[in-house]
């Protein structure tokens, strides 16, 4: 899944925490991706060092996993520059279409900045099929697959001798991340199964 760069500006005046750079705008993350980044440049507006700057993530949606939730920063000059970088990764799970914002703090001393960042999940960028679970087969086993769009979708199972022996999906899919959990009781021996999906049928 590819990875996206949020950027902003903090600029710190000495009396208050102010946005230079506006997110307002709602930013597409994939379901799944991994290596997202929000970077911000906290800017020290005043005439005296910053000696300890806080940067923390204080709200997210629960389909947002960072990396860290806090930065601190020490000994920011005047006029001077600090970059803060929070990676994130999205939940597999998530629901294409969820909304949710990420809010992020920035103080130092009794000064805060608060920037809420919307995000909108959207449908992954490509076809998978991973490697079903638990392998081999127990009484059930769970198969993941990824559409990143709508349509119809096709998971079948076959013998070594090209036998259909299931087939576990045939049907009209929303785009996203699906597990299949299926029971194995009609699976012996080796087996492998087939994945075809929007323009790949």
């Amino acid at each position: 899944m590819n990875a996206n760069t949020f950027r902003l500006l903090a600029s710190l005046t000495g009396i208050l925490l102010t946005a230079t750079a506006s997110l307002a705008v709602e930013h597409n993350v994939a379901s799944g991706s991994k290596g997202n980044h929000l970077e911000l440049a906290i800017q020290n507006g005043s005439s005296g060092r910053i000696a300890v700057l806080k940067a923390e993530v204080t709200d997210l949606p629960e389909w947002v996993i960072m990396s860290s939730h806090q930065i601190i920063l020490r000994g920011i000059l005047p006029g001077k520059e600090a970059p803060v970088r929070f990676d994130f990764d999205i939940d597999r799970l998530a629901q294409v279409g969820s909304e949710g914002s990420v809010v992020i703090t920035v103080g130092a001393g009794s000064e805060r900045w608060i920037k809420t960042i919307p995000l909108k999940v959207t449908a992954p960028d490509r076809y998978a099929l991973s490697q079903n679970y638990p392998n081999p087969f127990n009484p059930t086993t769970r198969i993941e697959y990824t559409i990143p769009h709508s349509g119809e979708v096709s998971l079948k199972v076959y013998n070594l001798l090209g036998e259909r022996i299931k087939t576990l999906v045939d049907d009209v899919e929303e785009a996203g991340v699906k597990i299949l959990e299926s029971p194995a009781v009609d699976f012996h021996g080796e087996f492998e199964y087939h994945f075809l999906g929007g323009k790949l049928l």
